[in-house]
C-alpha cells in the first residue's frame, strides 16, 4: 500500500510537470529564453504519449522502478506548493553543486510569482536558498514580494544581511545597503533588533574595522538587557587583534571572556587571537604563559597556535632553539602542514640565515604551486641574512637538536627530486648548487629571483619584498648593486619635483679587486635577459620610504661611501616635506626620524667618521631618546680609537636620557626626598 501511494505521488509529479512545460512553450521571447535552460525537452504532445505509458506501467504496479524518477526530485527542501508552480524547473535544483536559482525564480515569475502563496511557503523557500547564492538574486526575491504584496520579515532580511556579509571584506556600498535593512529591522522591532541581527552586524562592522559602530551596538544590547554571547565577543577580539591593532584593548577582552561567565569562556580560536596579538607586540613571554593555560585547562591547541608561538621565539635570542620545538609539535600531532605552516617555516629558516634550508621549503611550496608574495618576501630575507660571511655566526636553531638535523636533512636531499614540470611562474632560477657560499652568488640568484617574478609574478613585487630585495644588495653587493637596486624605486611624486639626482661611481677598490669567477657571477646577475626587464620594470611603482632611505644608509656604510650617504641624508629631507609624510600622526613622524637618526649614526660610525656621529647625536639630545641600544657601537669605537671626551659625552647624554624618560632620580634628588621624609639620612 505505501509502494502504491509513492507511484501516486511521483504520478502527480509527472502530470504537474507536463502541464508547466506547455505553458512555458506557448511564450515567446521570454520562452525561448528559458527553453535554453531545459534542453532536450520533448513537444507536449509526445509528453502526453510518454506520460499514457507511464500510467499505464504505474498501474500494473512493481514493475515501475521510482528511483528512475529521482532526477526530477529537488535537493531543496521546498513547499509543495512551490514545486507545483516551478513544474518541471526543479530540474535546475537536482544536484548541490549545481543550482540554477535565477532560472528557478524566472520560471516562478512566469508561473505567477509569489502571487497567490503562503507567505510561510515564501519564507521557506528563501531560506533554504544557499547563503552563497542569495546576494545576486536579492533583486529577484524582493521583486517578486513586491508584485505579491509581501513585507520581508526580520528573518528575512538577516537571510540578505547574511549573504551580502559573506568574505573577507564588505564594500562600503555594500554596507550602506545592509544598514538599510537593519533600519528596517528596527522600525519593525519598535527600535530594538534581535540578538542574531546584533551579532551579525557587529561581524560586519569587524571586517569594515569600525571600532566606534561596535562599542555602539555593544552599548545598545546592554542597554536592553541583552548579554554579548561568546561569538559576540570573539568577533569583537578578532577586530581588535587583525583590524584595529589594539592589543590593550584586545587582551581587556579577553580577559572579560574568562571571568564574566561559563558561557562566554574563552575557545581555542580566542585563545589563537590573543595569542597571535602578544606575539606581534613582541610579548611571546606572555604568549607562552597562555599556551601553557590552555594545556592545564585541556583547551584544544592547533596548528595556527603551534606557529605563532614557534614565529615569536624566533625573534628571541634565548627562546630561537625552542621555536622548532613547536613546528615539530604539529607533525607529533600527526597533522598535516598547511600552506601557511610552510611558510613559517621558511621564515624561521631565513631569521636563521639558512639560506640552503629557505631555498629548498620555498622549491618545494612552488612544486605544488603554492607560493604567495610573503613567501617570496621570506625567500629574500634569508638572502639577505647569509651566514655567508658570518663564520662565527651561531649555528642555525634547527640543527641544534638531532631530530632537527634529520629534519633538514631529509628536506635538502629531496630539494632536486621534486617536479620541474610546472608552470613558469613557479619554476624559481635557482642556481644549481645546494648552498650559497658567497656574496657573488647570493647578489647573482636574488638577482634572478626578482626578475623572475617581474615577468612572472608582478604581484609579489610590493614595498615589503622591495625593501628586502635591496637590503641583500646593502649586506652583501657592491656600489653598482646598491645604486642599482636603489633605482628602481622613486621618491614621492610631489617630493621628487625639486631633486636633483647624484651619479655616484664605483671606487677604483672594487675594480680592482675583482677575479674572473665574480666577473662571471655579476654577468649571470645582469644578463641580456635582464637587460630587457627595463619596460617591465616601469610598470612598477615603488615608492621610497624611510626604511628604503635606512637600508640606503646602512649599505652606504658598509661600503664606506660619504657621498652616498650625504645624498640619501638631503633626499629624505626632501621626503620629510612630501605630502605622504606630513598626514603621519606626530607619533610616527618621531619614531621614524629617530630610526633614521639611529641609522645614520651608525654609518658614521662604520665610516669611522666619530666626530659627526658624535655631533648627531649631542644635537638630538633633547629631541630623541637616546639609549645604549643606539649608543654602545658608537661608544665601543670611541673607547678603541681613544676618543676620550666624546665617551663622556655620549655616557652623560645616556644618563640624562635616562632620567629624562625613563624616571631616574637623580642623587640630589633622592637626598632630597629622604630629608623631608625625617629620615635622617641627609649626610649621604
Amino acid at each position: 500500500m505505501e509502494k502504491q501511494m509513492e507511484y501516486k505521488k511521483k504520478l502527480k509529479e509527472i502530470k504537474q510537470m507536463t502541464s508547466s512545460v506547455s505553458r512555458m512553450i506557448q511564450k515567446k521571447e521570454d520562452e525561448r529564453r528559458q527553453q535554453e535552460y531545459v534542453t532536450d525537452i520533448p513537444m507536449p504532445s509526445q509528453l502526453d504519449k510518454e506520460a499514457e505509458n507511464l500510467y499505464k506501467v504505474l498501474e500494473r504496479g512493481p514493475a515501475f522502478d521510482p528511483s528512475s524518477a529521482s532526477l526530477l526530485t529537488p535537493v531543496v527542501d521546498l513547499p509543495e506548493s512551490i514545486q507545483e508552480r516551478l513544474g518541471l524547473s526543479v530540474k535546475f535544483l537536482v544536484s548541490k553543486e549545481h543550482q540554477n536559482w535565477p532560472a528557478v525564480l524566472q520560471t516562478l515569475k512566469m508561473g505567477g510569482g509569489f502571487k497567490d502563496l503562503k507567505e510561510k511557503d515564501v519564507r521557506k523557500l528563501i531560506y533554504n536558498i544557499p547563503k552563497d547564492k542569495i546576494s545576486s538574486i536579492i533583486p529577484q526575491v524582493e521583486s517578486l514580494m513586491v508584485e505579491a504584496k509581501m513585507v520581508p520579515t526580520s528573518k528575512v532580511l538577516n537571510v540578505f544581511i547574511n549573504s551580502l556579509a559573506l568574505g573577507k571584506e564588505v564594500s562600503p556600498e555594500t554596507l550602506s545597503l545592509i544598514e538599510s535593512y537593519v533600519e528596517t529591522i528596527r522600525a519593525s522591532n519598535k527600535g530594538i533588533l534581535p540578538r542574531d541581527t546584533y551579532e551579525t552586524m557587529i561581524h560586519i562592522y569587524g571586517k569594515a574595522n569600525d571600532i566606534n559602530k561596535i562599542n555602539a551596538l555593544l552599548m545598545e544590547m546592554k542597554e536592553n538587557n541583552l548579554k554579548p554571547s561568546a561569538d559576540i565577543y570573539s568577533n569583537v577580539l578578532k577586530t581588535l587583534v587583525y583590524k584595529s591593532r589594539d592589543h590593550k584593548e584586545a587582551v581587556s577582552i579577553f580577559d572579560s571572556m574568562k571571568f564574566l561567565s561559563q558561557e562566554t569562556k574563552p575557545g581555542t580560536n580566542a585563545y589563537k587571537d590573543v595569542i597571535v596579538s602578544y606575539v606581534n607586540n613582541d610579548d611571546v613571554e606572555k604568549a607562552l604563559d597562555l599556551y601553557q593555560e590552555m594545556l592545564t585547562s585541556r583547551t584544544p591547541v592547533n596548528q595556527e597556535i603551534l606557529v605563532a608561538l614557534a614565529r615569536g621565539c624566533t625573534g628571541r635570542k634565548q627562546l630561537r632553539f625552542k621555536a622548532w620545538d613547536f613546528i615539530f609539535e604539529i607533525y607529533d600531532n600527526e597533522w598535516s602542514p598547511t600552506r601557511e605552516t610552510l611558510e613559517y617555516m621558511v621564515y624561521l629558516s631565513s631569521k636563521d640565515g639558512d639560506v640552503a634550508l629557505s631555498r629548498a621549503l620555498y622549491k618545494r611550496l612552488a612544486s605544488v604551486s603554492s607560493v604567495t608574495k610573503r613567501t617570496f618576501t621570506f625567500l629574500l630575507m634569508s638572502y639577505s641574512k647569509s651566514r655567508c660571511l658570518k663564520p662565527d655566526a651561531e649555528v642555525p636553531a634547527i640543527t641544534v637538536h638531532e631530530r632537527g638535523r634529520h629534519f633538514r636533512a631529509n628536506l635538502l636531499s629531496q630539494a632536486d627530486t621534486l617536479p620541474t614540470q610546472i608552470e613558469p611562474k613557479y619554476h624559481v632560477p635557482f642556481l644549481p648548487v645546494l648552498d650559497l657560499a658567497s656574496p657573488e652568488e647570493i647578489i647573482a640568484e636574488s638577482s634572478a629571483v626578482w626578475a623572475h617574478s617581474l615577468m612572472f609574478n608582478p604581484d609579489f613585487i610590493n614595498d615589503e619584498s622591495y625593501n628586502t630585495y635591496l637590503n641583500i644588495a646593502a649586506e652583501f653587493g657592491s656600489l653598482h648593486d646598491l645604486m642599482d637596486r636603489y633605482d628602481f624605486s622613486k621618491m614621492v611624486d610631489d617630493a621628487a619635483m625639486n631633486s636633483t639626482r647624484v651619479i655616484i661611481e664605483e671606487p677604483d677598490v672594487h675594480e680592482t679587486n675583482t677575479n674572473s669567477e665574480t666577473t662571471k657571477l655579476n654577468d649571470l646577475a645582469k644578463s641580456p635577459v635582464f637587460n630587457e626587464l627595463s619596460s617591465i620594470e616601469s610598470k612598477f611603482n615603488i615608492t621610497r620610504s624611510t626604511l628604503t632611505y635606512m637600508i640606503a644608509l646602512k649599505g652606504a656604510g658598509i661600503l664606506k661611501n660619504y657621498q652616498l650617504s650625504q645624498d640619501v641624508w638631503m633626499e629624505r629631507g626632501k621626503y620629510r616635506k612630501s605630502k605622504e609624510f606630513k598626514l603621519l600622526p606626530r607619533k610616527e613622524k618621531d619614531k621614524l626620524d629617530f630610526q633614521f637618526a639611529t641609522q645614520m649614526v651608525q654609518s658614521l660610525t662604520k665610516m669611522q667618521l666619530i666626530d659627526d656621529a658624535v655631533a648627531i647625536i649631542v644635537s638630538t639630545e633633547y629631541q630623541f631618546k637616546w639609549a645604549w641600544l643606539q649608543l654602545s657601537p658608537l661608544y665601543q669605537e670611541c673607547v678603541e680609537l681613544g676618543y676620550d671626551k666624546h665617551c663622556s659625552t655620549l655616557r652623560s647624554i645616556a644618563s640624562r636620557a635616562q632620567i629624562r624618560f625613563e624616571g631616574k632620580i637623580r642623587k640630589k634628588d633622592f637626598k632630597e626626598y629622604l630629608s623631608k621624609k625625617r629620615y635622617g639620612l641627609t649626610n649621604m
